[in-house]
């Protein structure tokens, strides 16, 4: 079967199948492999075929060989509630597209975000119907049945994969625009821009935690120099290696462990402490247990598994990025670009941290850093609620307020629009995961 797939894969340019995605990847090959221009695929895959790294190549694929794509999730919660397999327990997607028989690439994909999985084939043929008649304008909107609302839906680039499990479709017309530079926020006509650019132009993520170290190898070869300890004493080389919810309410942050050099290491051990850097992001975001996505420690540390450091080209811009990426904005850019296969939480991989957008620190003049920095020491010792109670937390307001108002200058009457756009991401089943603590 191995070496029938090989033969299969070689007369596709560049097929989906990945080693990290998983066996499901090669089947959007075999169906891509057996179907004739003009012909229909429809797949039922894992959610991270929208949104995961490892699923680029499937995404490129279909993007540039097919058109009428339709993708549809399940907003709800429970793992077993978001899927369509009767037998699965992890959130799926259905991907149904035409193979196309013209050169020219089909801009947007149409996302479809159920409540519920159809309780019935009479249920689902009737849904299938109302989704094949959605109109072309406007780009998004509410799909009703019998005088109730049973999803939504908005028109988007593939590329787009925030668009999967989302109830509320006016958080993706304002995250699209964000991430393109506009803010637009609902109930308000103004729009303004704001100048944003991914993290990766900005800096350098600090080393994998596997070429850091672990509790592990206890014989040569070592990959990483360290053996990862809990905290003691004053350490040569302090680590922020694991999540604590209850330790990570404050923007500052203290090390939680120390690398111990192993024999025969000191070179290794030297050449990775040069990539030590205060600033650190999350990668496994809990949204409704945990308040950070990104923090700063007192002093350059290493980061480990849950906290990935990062070093930006001047260290005068760690609070400004901070700060805009804990501010309500920055924690929806994260879950926007987060795969959400597990409820109440957003994923990144440390590939993948390279495109999160952020606020430009290069555009704005070295006054509205000084500032940035004084906001930060104001906020440093006030504790955050958890991501998905912005809706509630008087600190994220205030911090909002800070950047929004204080930062970037935009006028006050976006405070307003701003609350309702809190309460809707928070209201999001992906966002509370079914936590009582949703609005």
């Amino acid at each position: 079967m191995s070496d029938r797939l090989a033969d299969i894969r070689k007369g596709i340019k560049h097929p989906a199948g990945h080693g990290n995605a998983g066996l499901a990847s090669n089947f959007v090959d075999l169906a891509h492999a057996k179907v004739k221009p003009g012909g229909t695929i429809a797949l039922v895959l894992p959610i991270t075929a929208i949104q995961g790294a490892s699923w680029e190549p499937a995404r490129k694929l279909l993007a540039g060989a097919y058109e009428n794509i339709t993708v549809v999730t399940i907003a709800n919660i429970g793992n077993h509630e978001r899927a369509f397999s009767a037998d699965t327990g992890m959130a799926e997607t259905l991907i149904v597209a035409t193979k196309r028989t013209s050169k020219t690439p089909d801009s947007e994909a149409l996302f479809v975000n159920l409540h519920r999985r159809p309780s019935s084939m009479l249920e689902a043929a009737e849904t299938a119907r109302i989704i094949k008649r959605l109109p072309a304008s406007p780009n998004a909107g509410y799909i009703r049945a019998g005088g109730q609302t049973s999803g939504s839906y908005i028109r988007a680039p593939l590329g787009e994969g925030g668009c999967t499990s989302l109830r509320e479709s006016a958080l993706a017309d304002m995250m699209i625009a964000l991430l393109q530079g506009e803010l637009r926020m609902p109930q308000h006509p103004s729009r303004h821009a704001i100048p944003v650019a991914p993290l990766g132009q900005l800096g350098d993520r600090g080393l994998l935690h596997r070429d850091i170290g672990n509790g592990k190898d206890d014989e040569p070869p070592f990959r990483g120099p360290f053996r990862i300890h809990a905290m003691e004493g004053v350490p040569s080389y302090p680590v922020l290696w694991r999540h604590d919810a209850d330790r990570e309410r404050y923007l500052r942050v203290e090390p939680d462990s120390m690398g111990v050099m192993r024999p025969g290491c000191e070179k290794r051990a030297l050449d990775a402490w040069q990539t030590a850097s205060r600033l650190h992001f999350t990668l496994d975001f809990r949204l409704n247990s945990q308040s950070l996505s990104a923090c700063l420690t007192p002093d350059p540390v290493l980061g480990g598994r849950a906290w990935p450091n990062f070093r930006p080209h001047e260290d005068k811009w760690e609070e400004f990025i901070a700060l805009w990426t804990n501010c309500s904005l920055g924690l929806m850019t994260f879950w926007w670009y987060g795969s959400r296969q597990q409820e109440g939480r957003a994923i990144l991989t440390i590939s993948k941290l390279s495109e999160l957008m952020v606020l430009d620190p290069r555009r704005f003049p070295e006054s509205k850093l000084t500032l940035a920095r004084k906001i930060f020491t104001q906020f440093e010792t006030r504790p955050f609620l958890p991501a998905n109670e912005a809706y509630r937390d008087e600190v994220r307001k205030a911090l909002d307020t800070a950047v929004l108002i204080d930062l970037l200058e935009l006028p006050e009457s976006m405070l307003e629009p701003l609350e309702t756009l809190r309460r809707q991401w928070s209201s999001e089943p992906s966002v509370h995961g079914g936590k009582h603590t949703s609005p």
